[in-house]
């Protein structure tokens, strides 16, 4: 699917051509999509990006964006002395909505061997953002004893002699059963993030598809909110990956964690069941990312 394309905002510089497509141009607030930009005009062409990809967008666009992961450009011959600028990123919704606006600031241009770089505007470009109805949960994991007796009454007061004996003996009695009790039901320690991660990860490998690929994305959701103090399991995958993580995070873990978080909301929404291939892929890159970072985070 192609994005609809609006009216340039600025006059555009003679033989030059910008343009901007999303695709999908339908997506859920989970999820992401491609943004392609192009210009085409006389060679040689050179195009002068700002030195953050958020800044290409304008300010009202920044607000319900996020724009990252650029491609490296790649510029092809046309004929008649003209060449195309390409180049990709991936777009993160922030807010939903039918027809929710993608505009730009205008970048710098040299076409034909031009001397003085010239304004250019990319099309603004809409997209509608849909919500998800759920939020994964991570089921029969937690481990629960049985709720605690309630402290023994200390005996009334007694004559002195046999009754007295007979009743701290009673006391001590129950005591012992008691103890033995809290002993043999007391709720076990919780196991660390990564154990109860590869754990959950260990079920979703036993269990079809489409169960698998939830469990994957809540086991995944868990950790990170038990490891590095990340809500995840309140946040859809875009906020994951927007939102503040501890220092010294790469950004290409974040955005590791949000492909494949990405990748099982796309398959729990898509028409189609996911096969097993799938969710043995991402059993196994959910894996190798709590493998990778346990290694970064151990001291």
């Amino acid at each position: 699917m192609t994005a609809l394309v609006l009216p340039f905002l600025l006059a555009q510089p003679a033989g030059v051509v910008p343009q901007a497509a999303v695709a999908p141009d339908v997506v859920w607030l989970s999820d992401t999509a491609r943004l392609t930009l192009t210009v085409e005009g006389p060679a040689p062409l050179r195009v002068e990006l700002p030195e953050r990809p958020e800044l290409l967008l304008d300010a009202s666009s920044r607000l319900a964006w996020r724009i990252y992961q650029p491609s490296p450009p790649a510029v092809a011959p046309l004929d008649g002395g003209r060449e195309r600028w390409t180049q990709t990123y991936r777009l993160a919704p922030f807010l939903p909505g039918k027809e929710v606006p993608l505009g730009f600031d205008p970048i710098k241009v040299r076409a034909g061997g031009d001397a003085v770089a010239q304004d250019v505007a990319f099309p603004a470009v809409k997209a509608e953002v849909k919500t998800t109805a759920t939020t994964p949960t991570l089921e029969g994991v937690e481990v629960r004893g049985i709720e605690e007796l309630p402290p023994v009454p200390p005996p009334p007061p007694e004559p002195v002699g046999w009754k007295l004996a007979a009743a701290l003996g009673t006391v001590f009695a129950v005591g012992v059963v008691v103890g033995l009790v809290r002993r043999r039901w007391a709720k076990p320690p919780a196991p660390p993030p990564a154990v109860r991660a590869w754990a959950e990860l260990d079920r979703a490998a036993g269990q079809p598809p489409g169960p698998a690929v939830e469990r994957v994305a809540a086991a995944l959701r868990d950790y990170a909110a038990r490891r590095f103090g990340v809500p995840a399991p309140q946040l859809t995958t875009a906020e994951l990956a927007a939102a503040p993580w501890p220092d010294g995070t790469p950004p290409d873990s974040v955005d590791a964690i949000a492909d494949v978080l990405a990748a099982c909301d796309r398959a729990k929404f898509a028409p189609d069941s996911p096969t097993a291939n799938a969710a043995a892929d991402l059993i196994a890159r959910a894996r190798d990312w709590i493998t990778a970072a346990e290694a970064r985070a151990a001291p």
